[in-house]
């Protein structure tokens, strides 16, 4: 058997699958807690709901406080990718307890099945940083020495100017990330729903 991991992953992809094993010992199924997996971004949440008490491949028994989580394929096809920040979260009839967070990037499918048409999900701004980096590092593609720019191909821009349009786009891309990250609410605000 694969050696599980007790934190969630930091990156997962398209159509992937992941699990792990988390022991949290004063929330226990005895004690009428459940507890599920989060995956949080401004524009998305999917959730996965933790198994206790469950026997693994080589026959070991995890205890009610053990808590299993497990992501298939059928769910990972479905998420978009991004970077999502992941919230354990304990529950009972009565009570809601966060207990541990961390974050997780989705990352375009590499498996060759359908989940490889989530492969050119970058945002145009990432493309351009792209495109723009290669030129100047010359390093481009092809297809990035194609794009272009106000009607202009990226090859044919000066590179000083190239390096003001790569700043822009760093720009544009760190925004995007940070909406991705804390929604519209920012770093300095903190948002609570239940």
């Amino acid at each position: 058997m694969v050696k599980l991991s007790s934190k969630a992953p930091n990156k997962l992809a398209v159509g992937g699958t992941a699990c792990w094993l988390t022991s949290f010992p004063d929330y226990s199924s005895d004690d009428s807690w459940s507890v599920k997996c989060r995956f949080i971004n401004a524009t998305n949440t999917y959730t996965v709901t933790a198994e206790s008490n469950w026997t693994d491949d080589d026959g070991q028994t995890h205890g009610q406080s053990d808590w299993y989580f497990a992501v298939d394929k059928t769910l990972s096809d479905t998420f978009a990718v991004g970077i999502y920040n992941t919230v354990i979260i304990a529950t009972t009839d009565t009570q809601r307890i966060v207990l541990a967070e961390s974050q997780v990037e989705i990352v375009p499918g590499v498996f060759g099945d359908d989940s490889s048409t989530h492969v050119d999900a970058l945002s145009h701004a990432r493309k351009m940083l792209s495109a723009i980096e290669a030129v100047l590092e010359r390093r481009a593609t092809t297809d990035q020495e194609s794009y272009s720019i106000n009607g202009r191909s990226i090859t044919r821009i000066a590179v000083q100017d190239l390096i003001l349009l790569r700043d822009k786009y760093r720009r544009e891309v760190a925004m995007q990330e940070r909406v991705a990250k804390f929604g519209n609410a920012g770093p300095g605000k903190v948002l609570v729903r239940f």
